[in-house]
């Protein structure tokens, strides 16, 4: 399974990540009229720790397939937390000058706890026997 990911990662892995993202970016650009707006609503902070476990987890297999950075390789699952972590500081801020959406930290501490949980399921995924790198 390994190598045919590795073969194939451009069209399975790859463009998969960039359109997930694409739609990630999008969905957050959106204006929404949720007046008043509790700072802890469960719904919101599961759909952020979602998001961030799929964006997570993508890019850690991206980051494990990839050849072009060796330490990146090795050190996939902290790549994918990371970069996943940033974005979502990113986005958090750039929700600031959306119509009705706001920067909220509790948003953002749900975008790391998803990232760190895609990436150690990746990680612990490519650590199994069937999947193990011939």
């Amino acid at each position: 399974m390994y190598n045919y990911l590795k073969e194939n990662r451009r069209k399975v892995v790859y463009f998969p990540l960039i359109v997930y993202w694409i739609i990630l970016l999008i969905a957050t650009s959106i204006p929404t009229d949720d007046f008043p707006r509790v700072l802890m609503t469960v719904g919101d902070k599961i759909k952020h720790f979602s998001a961030y476990l799929i964006l997570g987890g993508y890019l850690s297999l991206a980051f494990s397939l990839q050849e072009r950075f060796p330490k990146l390789q090795e050190y996939f699952i902290i790549g994918g937390i990371v970069v996943a972590s940033v974005y979502g500081l990113l986005d958090e801020f750039h929700q600031a000058f959306i119509p009705g959406r706001f920067f909220e930290w509790y948003d953002w501490i749900a975008d790391i706890l998803g990232a760190v949980a895609g990436s150690s399921i990746i990680g612990y995924i490519l650590n199994k026997k069937v999947f193990q790198k011939k």
